[in-house]
């Protein structure tokens, strides 16, 4: 009878082990990106609305940084999704590999990353990481045989002198960051006025 009991709680422990980590797997899917293992949207909302709460309460700052890669839709409609994907994964590993330990890295959609960087105190400082990412970014990926040149656009927001709110900061870091882009391919840019919350 006590064998059958301890076989019992055996059997059961191995269960609840196989759903811990199947519950664990779900959690990491719903706060990471498949492709480049980068946290994803709904984490950068978490993470920075946080950051927001903490940040108002101890009277800091922190910053936002928006990069687009340029020219992206060129190298999946020459050389296909997948050469793409692995440009995606590419930068990603380039971007976690050069931020600050204290800084945070997602990926939105498509070719758009948000950098989260704590304890930046100006717009110049936070465009200092930005310059600094951007650099690690603008080199040649060597990528199934093929060497392609990636480069990116970015756009810094600083709370709460940009916005007190996440749609305020994206919005005026995704601004500046076409204002970047469009500077970068020759065009003249007007930037819109932004409401801030």
């Amino acid at each position: 009878m006590v064998m059958m009991a301890l076989v019992a709680a055996f059997y059961l422990l191995l269960r609840l082990r196989g759903q811990f980590h199947y519950c664990r797997g779900r959690f990491d899917e719903a706060r990471f990106d498949a492709l480049t293992n980068l946290y994803n949207r709904r984490e950068e909302q978490l993470q920075i609305e946080r950051e927001i709460t903490l940040c108002r309460r101890n009277g800091e700052m922190f910053g936002l940084i928006f990069f687009d890669l340029n020219r992206f839709k060129q190298i999946n409609d020459q050389y296909g999704h997948g050469v793409g994907d692995q440009a995606l994964i590419a930068v990603a590993d380039r971007l976690q590999a050069n931020i600050r330990k204290s800084d945070e890295v997602f990926r939105l959609s498509g070719d758009e990353f948000l950098c989260l960087t704590r304890f930046t105190h100006s717009l110049g400082s936070c465009e200092g990481v930005a310059e600094k990412l951007e650099s690690s970014l603008c080199v040649s990926v060597e990528l199934d045989q093929l060497k392609l040149s990636v480069s990116a656009s970015s756009g810094c927001a600083i709370y709460p002198a940009d916005g007190e709110s996440i749609k305020a900061l994206i919005e005026t870091a995704d601004q500046r960051m076409y204002r970047d882009k469009s500077i970068k391919n020759g065009h003249h840019y007007i930037e819109p006025a932004v409401e801030r919350c």
